[in-house]
């Protein structure tokens, strides 16, 4: 649904940005100092912190990365990505199984990797702030072909963080503030040292859910609350992993005039609202068609929409 801004709605003239005769709606905003010369049509999001624009930071889309070789009997492959941060969801791995066919994994947004392969398909998983990830394909991948990764990397991750380090044996609850806020859903995963791990999950609705407990996150501060089923072991360790915003991976706003911030706030006004040609904006660098497609679904749950396929 898209947000309220209580402004009004603004019918335009048509260009190269603007699509059709549906009328849009302007906000005035600020951009951050800092953010250099923008030009009409850039996508921007609200830094969390302040309440002020910048533009989107929606991590960087790698496409095909070799990660590893098939030998035409192993079955089973792990590693960690280059790019670690990953997107919840954005993960497909693939494989050549045959002279022309290939198996390929995707993300299923909560660490879980499902394959294709019928009627038993391959299983996997993915840990998103550490780029870990384990995938078992129903077939071998053939030898010498490419084990080939696509996702979305580079969100900003936190690893190993300290929840516990030196466990009594018998607690089985903590109430912790993870030391950075903003934490972006389906990232966070809180897991023991122990042999299996203790291992819990954020379901992205705030819940910490797993075989082995419960608990609660609040994205917005970064406070959890963990119950385990029973203690972890004396002496044990647990650890959480996850990835935080400012908030600009998530586009709010078009910028409707050129700008200059480099060296001071500049107040403008942006589109919040309304149908854009997707030729007439300006993408963040490097952003792949698969990106344009992921962010264009983002900006239609706020009201922002494409008229053309991406």
């Amino acid at each position: 649904m898209p947000e309220s801004y209580g402004v009004t709605e603004t019918p335009l003239s048509q260009d190269k940005l603007l699509s059709g005769d549906h009328p849009r709606v302007e906000l005035p905003v600020t951009i951050a100092s800092g953010c250099g010369e923008l030009s009409r049509g850039t996508l921007l999001g609200r830094r969390l912190s302040n309440g002020k624009y910048a533009p989107i930071t929606p991590g960087t889309t790698y496409e095909d990365q070799d990660i590893g070789d098939g030998t035409g009997s192993q079955y089973t492959f792990s590693g960690t990505l280059p790019n670690p941060g990953v997107k919840p969801g954005s993960l497909v791995i693939r494989a050549l199984i045959s002279d022309t066919e290939y198996e390929t994994f995707t993300d299923q947004g909560d660490g879980t990797l499902k394959s294709d392969a019928t009627p038993t398909p391959g299983a996997g998983t993915i840990k998103y702030a550490s780029g870990e990830y384990s995938v078992t394909f129903k077939t071998a991948p053939k030898s010498e072909k490419d084990i080939l990764a696509t996702y979305i990397g580079s969100l900003t991750a936190h690893t190993g963080e300290d929840i516990e380090t030196d466990a009594d044996g018998s607690q089985k609850e903590w109430r912790k503030f993870l030391s950075y806020t903003k934490v972006i859903e389906r990232t966070v995963r809180i897991y023991t040292n122990e042999d299996p791990a203790k291992v819990l999950r954020d379901d992205g609705h705030g819940n910490l859910v797993g075989t082995d407990g419960r608990g609660s996150i609040n994205y917005e501060t970064g406070e959890i609350e963990i119950e385990f089923d029973d203690a972890p072991e004396l002496h044990s360790t647990i650890d959480a992993d996850y990835c935080s915003t400012d908030g600009t991976h998530i586009c709010r706003a078009i910028l409707a005039r050129d700008i200059d911030a480099t060296s001071e706030d500049v107040n403008t006004i942006t589109y919040v609202h309304g149908v854009f040609n997707p030729e007439g904006v300006v993408w963040p660098t490097g952003t792949s068609d698969t990106q344009k497609q992921e962010i264009a679904r983002d900006c239609q749950e706020r009201g922002i929409y494409f008229k053309f396929s991406l």
